[in-house]
């Protein structure tokens, strides 16, 4: 049987290079992760090929274990 996936925002990042950054880092701890450009960015991502505004989802399940991986990173980002 196969479960539908229940997506939530992780985190809101200035650029489509951040995306990709922690998209990468979330993979390499198995967890999926989806960029969304929420509203009018959506468009410019068509049209320009970049993004200003970018949304990670992660499964709803596995949002605790990606938030610790974000701070983390994110204090060791703050530390240098």
């Amino acid at each position: 049987m196969n479960e539908k996936i229940n997506w939530v925002k992780l985190t809101s990042l200035s650029g489509e290079i951040e995306a990709e950054l922690l998209m990468g880092l979330l993979k390499t701890h198995n967890i999926p992760a989806e960029k969304v450009y929420p509203g009018i960015t959506q468009y410019v991502k068509v049209y320009m090929g970049t993004a200003v505004g970018v949304e990670i989802h992660v499964p709803e399940n596995m949002y605790h274990q990606a938030k610790e991986i974000l701070k983390e990173l994110e204090d060791q980002c703050g530390d240098s």
